[in-house]
């Protein structure tokens, strides 16, 4: 059909070729090229700023088992088993993670609402992103926190309290 409509077309201007003539789906695509090339944008900077919160984390949770070498070395010296330090580990990294998520989420949801413009098929509201943000966060904690956990119930005593 392309070719039939250059060909009607060409007696009555030059200029009236193939760049004004394209598909339906070519004409969407074409509309659409901004938004999707934005929607693209954001979603690289989503995962970018996803992967930084989540290196914060593992950061974070490093440090404060880190802090507590010398407290896991007594414990340890005392009898208290590798299991259990891990345990008692990972239930400080949980109350951290909580704390965080109950401060992050409100502020999240705040600042969502000038994106709203932005969102195509989703609220900024949409309570299944949030929950699957905040599941995806407390596992990279968990994760981050259960590796130092596993080290620090490895700890000799006699080594820690020399430091």
């Amino acid at each position: 059909m392309l070719p039939l409509l250059t060909e009607v077309l060409e007696p009555v201007g030059p200029d009236l070729k193939e760049p004004f003539v394209f598909a339906a789906d070519e004409a969407v695509r074409r509309l659409t090229a901004t938004r999707r090339f934005n929607a693209g944008l954001m979603s690289v900077f989503g995962l970018v700023g996803m992967l930084i919160g989540a290196a914060g984390v593992y950061a974070v949770m490093t440090s404060f088992v880190a802090q507590q070498t010398r407290e896991i070395g007594v414990r340890v010296a005392l009898g208290a088993t590798p299991a259990r330090i891990q345990r008692a580990m990972l239930a400080l990294a949980w109350r951290h993670l909580l704390a965080g998520l109950a401060l992050g989420v409100p502020v999240a949801w705040w600042l969502s609402r000038g994106l709203t413009a932005l969102l195509f098929q989703v609220t900024a509201a949409d309570a299944s992103v949030y929950a699957g943000v905040a599941a995806l966060l407390s596992g990279v904690g968990l994760m981050a926190a259960w590796i130092p956990a596993r080290r620090a119930a490895r700890i000799d005593p006699i080594v820690s309290l020399r430091r």
